[in-house]
């Protein structure tokens, strides 16, 4: 800071008298004030001097400041100084509400701005964890296990999901013809080759459902006899899973033999029975 006013000073100033300076700052008015006299009363130059300057400290000094006394330099001349005494009073410095709604509004975007940064990455790292984790599902071991037969086209095809989506009308609920424990079965028609099927579609995020789809793809899929119902095709997209058969127009068994809907004499009923002690050979 630069001196910008000055002030005749006393005349008698090198007598050796004693003086006093009160140096103030009113932080509400901005004004800093320099008060200079002596207490000689028989002295006609004792009349105080003083300097009066609006400035707001706070543009010049930092948060924390260090009181002391520093002389100026007279050149080649020099002078003995003595400090009799000397005091340092403040008053409690009070922050004004509008400085404390700013601080208030500093404080409060930062912590917005780092919840938003936080979410977007905990959104980013759940996304990122989610396509991982569909694309372990989109590829599973028994997938490469069965490349062989398709090739040889000696087993089930794979279908795609367009298709079956297609053939059942959007797994439509007119089309379900019944719920399993681990999924819904659904009526649809394929176009090329003309033909109905039957599509299970196991339910989504049921981990003993893919080991039970896993299972039934990899055994049914080698199994040939006329009492087993024939494994068409499979499909896993989005972790959806989904087994295509050969449609049986006269439903299942279970609706025959608890639901009521015909009825089934002893020889048909022996019949049933025979073929299915005989299918449980194959295993």
């Amino acid at each position: 800071m630069k001196s910008v006013e000055t002030q005749p000073w006393f005349i008698h100033i090198l007598g050796g008298k004693i003086n006093h300076v009160s140096i103030s700052y009113a932080s509400s008015s901005k004004n800093l004030s320099v008060i200079f006299g002596t207490d000689d009363l028989y002295d006609d130059n004792t009349t105080p001097r003083s300097l009066y300057y609006k400035v707001n400290l706070r543009n010049y000094l930092p948060e924390f400041v260090t009181i002391g006394f520093s002389s100026a330099t007279t050149g080649y001349f020099y002078e003995i100084n003595v400090i009799y005494s000397w005091s340092f009073s403040s008053s409690n410095l009070q922050i004004s509400d509008s400085e404390e709604k700013k601080a208030g509004l500093v404080v409060g975007l930062s912590v917005g701005v780092c919840a938003l940064v936080a979410g977007l990455g905990l959104f980013c790292f759940c996304l990122w964890k989610k396509r991982i984790s569909e694309k372990g599902v989109e590829d599973p071991d028994f997938d490469l296990s069965m490349v062989e037969d398709f090739a040889k086209g000696t087993g089930p095809r794979k279908f795609t999901r367009h298709e079956l989506v297609l053939a059942t009308n959007n797994f439509a609920e007119a089309e379900k013809l019944g719920e399993g424990g681990f999924g819904g079965v659904y009526k649809g028609f394929l176009r090329n080759p003309s033909s109905y099927i039957a599509v299970k579609r196991v339910s989504r995020g049921s981990e003993q459902g893919v080991k039970e789809y896993a299972s039934e793809v990899e055994i049914i899929s080698r199994l040939r006899h006329r009492n087993l119902v024939q494994l068409m095709g499979w499909c896993h997209k989005k972790r959806e899973l989904l087994l295509v058969y050969d449609f049986m127009p006269n439903g299942f068994l279970a609706s025959h033999l608890f639901e009521g809907k015909t009825l089934l004499t002893w020889a048909m009923r022996y019949k049933i029975a025979t073929g299915l002690a005989s299918q449980q050979n194959c295993f």
